[in-house]
């Protein structure tokens, strides 16, 4: 079944991995490291659809319950925490988002700008504009009270995603 599965990968066809690996991890469920590339392709297979315009709601749910479980499983594996939040991103899930970046940034630098600015996208998006703001403005150096900038206090002053978004909020 592994090997079916590869092949399909290799031609892109990720439904039929997805399938090839389902039927895997239902014949051998502890074998963690396949639940995460079974995860990895299921998204890609829902990505590919809502690409070609033919989103199915069945799928999704079940992409996103295999993502969920791949990451009990492997609850370490930072890539796949990745991909699950890219993943509940582009399906306006965002506060699934932010509570995978918040383990995330527990287990790797709090501080990584890249993931902050991810962070207060989220907490935007999801109507928490002011934990976004908070964020953004220890990154920015923005003091709101006198509306000027301080890059002495600024945690990530040359990141410019975090100015854009501060100022589109």
């Amino acid at each position: 079944l592994l090997a079916r599965a590869e092949t399909q990968l290799a031609e892109e066809n990720y439904e039929n991995a997805a399938r090839y690996l389902g039927r895997y991890v239902g014949l051998r469920p502890d074998h963690n490291e396949i639940w995460a590339k079974f995860a990895n392709v299921i998204r890609d297979y829902v990505g590919e659809m809502r690409a070609e315009g033919d989103f199915n709601a069945q799928v999704f749910r079940r992409a996103y319950a295999i993502s969920e479980e791949a990451l009990r499983r492997n609850p370490n594996d930072r890539e796949l925490r990745r991909n699950a939040i890219d993943f509940a991103i582009q399906n306006f899930r965002y506060p699934d988002a932010i509570s995978h970046l918040k383990l995330l940034m527990k287990d790797q630098d709090a501080a990584h700008p890249e993931l902050q600015v991810l962070l207060a996208e989220c907490y935007t998006r999801s109507g928490q504009e002011e934990k976004a703001v908070a964020i953004l403005n220890g990154l920015t150096g923005f003091d709101r009270d006198n509306g000027s900038f301080d890059l002495a206090t600024a945690t990530s002053p040359e990141n410019v995603e975090a100015y854009y978004l501060l100022g589109q909020i």
